[in-house]
């Protein structure tokens, strides 16, 4: 499948060379440019009007300037051009200015070293496959990337970090083929991606590369999943905490936006921001999104007892919203957090009286939103299971509760329920403690029966794709849900895998001699024109 990157703007923008956190690259060209009757590669697959480099060999693309290679930094994890061309050979090279071609000569002494940064981070068995073929000859090799699980492709990042390893000078030319757009659904064993390029360059990435895989994409199906469950619901992505560091933070988020990008094209809002600064970018923002910690609710009740003051009559919710308003006065939006005390109902009622009445921020065009988070060792305030039963049963004009659940998981297979029973599913999601349906129902009801229609209801506490289809299907009034539960709940699921699916020999004058062989089972991912090696005479 060949793609055009383009900016977001428009559809004619300009093209983007590499990955431009938060833009939209899905758009495919339908009538890409040719030469000779084929479409025009360029160094990472792309589609693009020639662009000729002063002093350019004519290499793989035919006379075109390959992109020029990058260096990776462990350091500031930080991607840097450099400036040398990677202009190479292969079948379609033309000698210019009618110069008699030479061979190229692909041994030890012409393969690049392996850097440094990556030696630390590969796999040992990948370094020791690099010098086998280094000693004994390199081939050109085409790897098929995909997963053991349902995804979306969201590969952007990992087809940069190939681009940016590659060596510049190796004799081999880099080829990446997406085999579908980026934010599509795949089945799994579906290849995602195709690169072609030197056996002994890829083999020491191929560690990196499916680290930025496989999280990635069944981030984006989770994410997806869970927009088109709740479509009239934004999200924020508030995975940072749960990742092991940036790498598996900045995966997981872009595979979230890549997922909201998708559910948008199907009328969803799907994830409107993050929590952090650095992954904001991939969701059009600047900044990271968020307010205030049940920690800061401490803060406040513990300023009121330092003044000698009573925690009983003197409200730290309220106290923690004042403190807030008056350090961040230029806010849109002020969202209060309200289980702190247990009080969910009472002390969002006071912050609206403060807030509607004494402060009259409304008139300034401020907006109120309260966030529930109640933890699952207790249920929100005024309910019961029983309660929680009968405002269900209001909601759904529904007569029991097992109607109630029917209703909940209307449209789920076996597979969908994660090994839970429908006692445990009431619990979690329906009746029980912590943040359920019920209880986001009844805050609302409480709010709108004391006047109180305009503040916006956000809701957090493991909001993951089962809890979000249950939610969905009840209607439960939510207008923003934080969650970071889009992650793999299975690491096995996670997986990313890449099998080298054909081995090109050269020749000389540009040919190469070609195998197409996989491991036995995996003969699904041979390319469309694969040819059977001969087994015998």
């Amino acid at each position: 499948m060949w793609r055009e990157r383009v900016s977001p703007a428009v559809e004619g923008g300009p093209r983007r060379r590499g990955f431009v956190p938060g833009r939209h690259y899905g758009a495919i060209a339908a009538d890409p440019p040719t030469r000779n009757g084929r479409p025009v590669r360029f160094g990472c697959g792309e589609v693009g009007p020639p662009q000729r480099s002063a002093g350019a060999k004519r290499g793989w693309c035919g006379g075109l300037s390959v992109r020029a290679g990058r260096r990776y930094s462990a350091a500031t994890k930080d991607l840097r051009i450099r400036g040398r061309e990677n202009t190479v050979r292969s079948i379609e090279t033309v000698p210019s200015k009618g110069a008699k071609a030479k061979e190229e000569v692909i041994g030890p002494d012409t393969l690049p070293d392996v850097d440094p940064d990556v030696a630390l981070r590969t796999d040992a068995y990948f370094l020791k496959t690099r010098a086998v073929v280094a000693a004994h000859g390199d081939c050109r090799v085409t790897y098929a990337v995909f997963l053991r699980a349902d995804c979306i492709a969201a590969v952007d990042r990992a087809i940069d970090l190939v681009t940016a390893l590659y060596p510049q000078d190796c004799a081999i030319p880099l080829e990446i083929r997406r085999e579908v757009p980026e934010g599509t659904l795949l089945v799994s064993g579906r290849p995602i991606m195709t690169i072609t390029g030197s056996m002994a360059a890829l083999s020491p990435i191929e560690t990196l590369l499916l680290q930025r895989v496989g999280f990635a994409c069944v981030s984006a199906l989770n994410a997806f999943t869970m927009n088109l469950a709740m479509p009239r619901t934004a999200f924020i992505a508030m995975e940072a905490r749960h990742c092991t560091g940036d790498d598996m933070h900045l995966a997981c988020a872009y595979g979230a936006s890549v997922g909201a990008r998708t559910a948008r094209l199907m009328g969803a809002t799907g994830f409107i921001g993050t929590s952090t600064a650095i992954a904001a970018p991939m969701f059009g923002a600047s900044e990271g999104l968020g307010t205030m910690p049940h920690a800061l609710i401490g803060y406040a009740k513990a300023r009121i007892l330092a003044r000698g003051g009573d925690p009983a009559r003197e409200n730290a919710t309220l106290e923690a919203t004042r403190l807030y308003v008056e350090t961040f006065p230029d806010e849109p939006t002020y969202t209060v957090l309200v289980d702190y005390e247990g009080r969910e109902v009472t002390d969002a009622l006071a912050v609206c009286a403060w807030f509607y009445g004494e402060a009259k921020l409304h008139e300034r065009g401020k907006q109120l939103s309260f966030r529930i988070d109640t933890h699952a060792g207790r249920h929100l305030e005024g309910l019961d299971w029983n309660e929680s039963v009968r405002t269900l049963m209001r909601w759904t004009h529904k007569e029991t509760p097992g109607e109630i659940l029917k209703l909940a998981l209307q449209g789920f297979a076996i597979d969908d329920l994660d090994g839970l029973s429908a006692d445990e599913i009431r619990d979690k999601c329906l009746f029980g403690t912590g943040v359920t349906a019920a209880s986001i129902v009844r805050f609302r009801k409480m709010l709108d029966d004391h006047g109180y229609k305009a503040p916006k209801v956000v809701a957090s506490s493991g909001f993951d794709v089962l809890k979000c289809r249950i939610f969905g299907n009840l209607g439960i009034p939510i207008d923003v849900v934080g969650t970071g539960s889009f992650l793999p709940g299975k690491i096995g699921r996670a997986q990313a895998t890449a099998d080298i699916v054909r081995y090109e020999f050269p020749l000389g004058n540009g040919l190469y001699q070609r195998f197409d062989l996989v491991k036995v089972g995996r003969e699904h991912l041979l390319l469309s024109d694969a040819v059977p090696p001969a087994t015998g005479p």
